[in-house]
């Protein structure tokens, strides 16, 4: 024990020394287990630096590396012989008042800036609460509007179907017309094969008309007495008679030439709109697809609003945890919330502006999209009438042809006619006599026939008389037979005639009765053709109430999109600006402690080439006692130092990023703010989108806890030195952990990409 005490003494320590200080130790300072890094034995753990200034402690780490660079340089018989409390109390009297007051300073600033920084975040969370509360209640009011767009997404699509089963049925009823009509057509063609035999009829009537005006001018030419004469005129009257009646023919004929005409228009008339049903019929087809489709449309759009409600409240929900963990702690956006919320409702005015007149534009152009549809349809109809036309042209011309070729008959027989007119210029007079004979002719017959009677008895009687008599009667009974002959004749080509007559009137009233029923088909055909166009009216009406509804729901899509949008812009808003708080909280701690460290540091080497001309000066002393063990403790003593210089230096370069990080996030928080200065004086609305860097990661629910100022210097503390196979272990780690990382970066990348495709798509 003397010898330790002498040892001491030559060292420079005192016994009062000693003693003050282990009493001072024992009130002070708290002890910490250690190892030493030598080969000795364990010794006690060095106790804390004695307290001064208000209880403000000096670290015993300081304390432990001084007396460790002191001993380093001893022999090792003396460094066992040394009492390191002692040592330490020398060490910390010798420090001075002005080292302890600049610690305790230190700890006062760095307590005060770390509890203006924690009020400030305080207020500006408190702030961007409120702010997020009125983004849930604008998101709850969009929620419901969305309910209220799907139910009458809903209704509208009921609506739809209800059109649909109405339009099936138009289509079949439309579909039953035309055959109706195809029915019609047909029976108009029969009609007209009718009049095509009646021509035939009469082009007979006036063959029989020739001939018998060849009969007249034979009997002329063969009979030159009276009663000759009066049978040629009776002839005559007979043959104006049927002059008479071939022009009442004439006259049917040109009539039914132009009922055929008429007949012809309306069976072209009845195809034309035959052929516009079935073109009504197949629009009506191709809406109903469309209407199919739009229910279709429908049904997915309903179906992606219903997923992106569900979606929404998931993210209120989400949003509503995110502000009951914050609790008061977000309002400070207030001011800027409400400045972008007026120029965003103005610029929401300019947008709905400008889709007001983008969605009459584009009314503009399905407007004249549908003319020119239906301008194509009516080019289409027109052509196909046109050809309709042009065959019906050349039947028409092929019946021109026959026509004149019964013209030019006709103009042969009205030669003929004129002909025979001149030759019976002559008796034109004598036809009203003739018709007034016609009565009397009868009774001459008559008084003929009592005369031929009495002839017979006169023959009778005096066929005993004379030769020439006999003659004579027999002559006057040859000529009675030939004019009992004639007239029967005459009286059969009458009852012809008559029988012909009642023929034609009663086709004249069958084509009065067919004209007739022609017309009221007309207008049955016009009255169902109204319908029609009053349907097409009223589907091109529902397809326009259809597209509004198309379009309507397509702005509420751009809506719920770029609500969706501005929510997670505001979540990683809100989630960045904790990022930057927390990295900017966390170097400004570093960067104190670093400013601290430095200056402990400069005093550090002072004290420390201090000390080492005091080691030099026991190195010269122990010169001649130095051993293989001293020089391995010594080569120790300078790995400790050279890991020590490495972990400084480590310290620095994390420092030199951090500040680094530092100064781009201060230089995009300024491009920000200078971006929302702009915006709020220009009162537009841009969407600003800040990222740091790569890092995506949550941000780290903090509790409001005090935060122990002493636990930030603990990196001051000295460690043992790590050996290469630790350190080399530790690299490896250090490289699979940033692997490790890297990996997750690119997956939670690809899957926000695929999240965002796939949000994209539903909404399309």
């Amino acid at each position: 024990m003397s010898f330790f005490k002498k040892s001491l003494k030559a060292l420079g320590f005192s016994e009062e020394e000693e003693e003050e200080y282990t009493q001072h130790t024992e009130r002070e300072v708290a002890a910490s287990p250690r190892t030493t890094a030598n080969t000795g034995p364990a010794e006690p753990a060095a106790p804390a630096a004695p307290t001064n200034n208000g209880g403000e402690t000096l670290p015993d780490s300081l304390l432990e590396h001084i007396v460790e660079l002191i001993n380093a340089s001893l022999p090792d018989f003396v460094r066992t012989c040394i009492d390191r409390e002692s040592e330490k109390r020398y060490i910390y009297e010798h420090l001075g008042d002005s080292f302890k007051n600049y610690i305790a300073e230190l700890n006062g600033q760095a307590r005060s800036t770390v509890e203006q920084e924690v009020a400030a975040t305080r207020q500006k969370l408190e702030e961007e609460l409120a702010a997020q509360r009125r983004k849930t209640a604008e998101l709850e009011e969009q929620k419901n509007e969305i309910r209220n767009a799907q139910l009458s997404a809903e209704r509208q699509k009921r609506a739809l179907h209800d059109k649909v089963h109405d339009l099936d049925n138009r289509v079949a009823t439309l579909e039953a017309e035309k055959e109706q009509y195809e029915l019609e057509n047909k029976s108009l063609l029969n009609k007209l094969k009718v009049a095509d035999v009646k021509q035939h009829e009469l082009d007979e009537v006036m063959s029989e008309n020739t001939r018998l005006l060849g009969v007249i001018q034979e009997l002329k030419n063969a009979h030159a007495d009276e009663s000759a004469s009066a049978e040629i005129e009776e002839l005559r009257q007979q043959a104006a008679q049927a002059t008479a009646s071939l022009d009442e023919a004439i006259q049917k004929a040109e009539v039914l030439s132009g009922e055929n005409e008429t007949l012809q228009r309306l069976i072209e008339e009845k195809e034309q709109a035959i052929s516009e049903k079935e073109q009504m019929v197949e629009q009506i087809g191709n809406e109903k697809s469309s209407l199919l489709a739009a229910c279709d449309e429908l049904k997915t759009t309903n179906e992606s609003l219903q997923r992106l409600i569900e979606e929404k409240e998931q993210a209120i929900s989400e949003k509503e945890q995110i502000v009951e963990q914050i609790g008061s702690e977000k309002s400070s956006l207030l001011a800027a919330y409400d400045e972008l919320k007026t120029t965003n409702e103005t610029l929401q005015r300019l947008i709905e502006e400008k889709e007001q007149a983008i969605s009459e534009k584009e009314q503009m152009v399905e407007q004249i999209g549908s003319e020119k549809s239906s301008l194509l349809a009516a080019y289409d109809e027109l052509k196909t009438t046109n050809e309709a036309q042009i065959s019906a042209s050349q039947t028409l011309e092929q019946t021109q042809g026959e026509l004149t070729k019964a013209h030019e008959e006709l103009k042969e027989a009205q030669e003929n006619i004129a002909r025979l007119e001149e030759n019976l210029a002559q008796e034109v007079l004598l036809r009203k006599g003739l018709e007034e004979k016609s009565g009397v002719l009868q009774s001459d017959l008559d008084t003929s026939v009592q005369r031929c009677n009495e002839l017979e008895t006169s023959l009778q009687k005096m066929q005993e008389g004379e030769r020439a008599e006999q003659l004579a009667l027999e002559e006057s009974a040859a000529q009675l037979s030939e004019l009992k002959n004639s007239y029967a004749a005459l009286q059969q080509e009458r009852n012809v005639l008559s029988a012909q007559n009642e023929e034609y009137k009663r086709q004249i009233e069958r084509k009065s009765e067919e004209i007739e029923k022609a017309q009221a088909e007309a207008e049955q055909h016009v009255a169902r053709l109204a319908s029609a166009d009053a349907m097409i009216a009223e589907l091109k009406k529902q397809s326009a109430d259809a597209e509004a509804a198309r379009t309507e729901l397509a702005e509420r899509d751009k809506r719920i999109a770029k609500l969706t949008e501005e929510n997670a812009e505001l979540s990683k808003f809100v989630e960045l600006t904790g990022k930057v708080e927390e990295k900017i909280n966390r170097y400004e701690e570093i960067e104190t402690a670093k400013r601290r460290a430095e200056r402990e540091l400069a005093e550090l080497r002072t004290r420390m080439e201090e000390v080492q001309q005091e080691a030099d000066r026991w190195r010269e002393e122990a010169k001649g006692k130095s051993s293989p063990a001293d020089a391995e403790e010594l080569r120790k003593a300078k790995e400790m130092i050279a890991a020590l210089k490495k972990q400084r230096q480590e310290l620095i370069s994390q420092t030199a990023t951090l500040r680094t990080q530092n100064k781009a996030y201060e230089n995009q928080i300024a491009a920000r703010e200078t971006t929302k200065k702009e915006v709020a004086d220009n009162g537009i609305h841009e969407d600003i989108k800040i990222t740091f860097g790569n890092d995506s990661a949550p941000v780290e629910k903090t509790e409001k806890a005090a935060i122990n100022i002493d636990d930030c210097f603990n990196w001051m503390k000295p460690v043992r030195p790590d050996s290469l196979e630790e350190e080399k272990r530790r690299k490896e780690e250090e490289k699979r952990r940033a692997e490790e990382e890297e990996k997750a970066r690119a997956a939670e990348k690809e899957a926000r990409k695929n999240t965002d495709t796939s949000s994209q798509m539903s909404l399309w």
